[in-house]
């Protein structure tokens, strides 16, 4: 991975993962337990609540979701 990529991986909460997919939270919920959407992550540890998402995996499933909208055009 390279330093670019390092410097612009973050970790996001929910509100900002929802800023970038619109979708309603039982929606991100639902494609996640059907493997349709990159899973969450916590970010205490056992028994944690706070859960965050790895910014690169959502823009991955963005770009793929764009890419297929664009193949079919």
């Amino acid at each position: 991975m390279s330093d670019i990529n390092r410097a612009t991986r973050r970790a996001l909460r929910f509100g900002k993962v929802q800023e970038k997919v619109p979708y309603s939270r039982a929606t991100i919920y639902r494609l996640m337990r059907e493997g349709k959407f990159p899973a969450n992550f916590k970010l205490a540890g056992p028994g944690g609540h706070a859960a965050a998402w790895d910014s690169d995996e959502i823009d991955a499933w963005l770009e793929k979701r764009m890419s297929f909208r664009e193949a079919t055009q």
